[in-house]
C-alpha cells in the first residue's frame, strides 16, 4: 500500500517518470499477496491507467481500465456510472488538508 501511496502521490505532481516504476511494483506486488482479483489491484490498475492518459498512452490505459473494471465488475464494486474511478483531485485536497493548508 506504501508504494501505491507513493505512486499515487507523485502521480498527482505530475512526476509521471516516478509514478510508473512505483505503479508498476505494486501492482506486481498486490497480485502477488491478494491476488489477481483483489480490489486493491483494481484500484492500482486504475490509478496506473490515469498516469498512462496522462502520458498520451491510450491504447495501454484503456487495457488496464478493462481489466480493473473486469474485477470490480466481478466483485460487485463498480460505481453507478459502471466505470471505476481514481479522483486524483480528491487525494490531492485530502493530503492538503492533512498538512493543514
Amino acid at each position: 500500500m506504501a508504494l501505491l501511496s507513493m505512486a499515487e502521490g507523485f502521480s498527482i505532481q505530475r512526476r509521471y517518470d516516478e509514478a510508473e516504476p512505483l505503479f508498476q511494483k505494486a501492482i506486481a506486488m498486490t497480485e502477488r499477496t491478494l491476488g489477481p482479483e483483489h480490489p486493491l489491484v483494481a484500484r492500482t490498475l486504475a490509478g496506473y491507467a490515469v498516469l498512462l492518459r496522462a502520458t498520451k498512452r491510450k491504447n495501454e490505459a484503456a487495457k488496464l481500465e478493462q481489466r480493473a473494471k473486469a474485477i470490480a465488475s466481478r466483485r460487485g464494486q463498480e460505481t453507478a456510472a459502471g466505470v471505476l474511478t481514481v479522483d486524483y483531485g480528491e487525494l490531492r485536497d485530502s493530503a492538503l488538508r492533512e498538512r493543514g493548508r
